[in-house]
């Protein structure tokens, strides 16, 4: 997705070494793909918890692949949120980029 590659921009650009790249994998992919409801729901954990899971990109791209696999089309409250982090990851990495140029 054009989101998540927009933060693989801001991440490369911004991180100069590997091991803060490993940092960056181990605090916030690897939370993410274990969270956001792509190996299991999140409605085990505590309301305050999943409220803040529910907000991220993650979540909502996993919830939308999983309606359309079912033939439920495409989750407009997911589509609005999906967009909204575009938008904004995609004005990020441009200034990441033109500041390192």
């Amino acid at each position: 997705m054009w989101l998540f590659s927009c933060l693989g921009v801001v991440a490369a650009m911004t991180i100069d070494s590997h091991e803060e790249m490993a940092n960056f994998n181990a605090y916030v992919i690897t939370p993410m793909a274990f969270l956001c409801s792509t190996f299991f729901s999140a409605n085990n954990f505590p309301k305050y918890i999943r409220y803040f899971i529910e907000a991220l990109p993650l979540t909502h791209a996993s919830q939308a692949l999983r309606s359309i696999a079912m033939g439920q089309g495409f989750p407009a409250v997911s589509l609005v949120v999906l967009l909204g982090y575009s938008l904004v990851m995609f004005a990020w990495s441009v200034m990441v980029v033109q500041r390192v140029k």
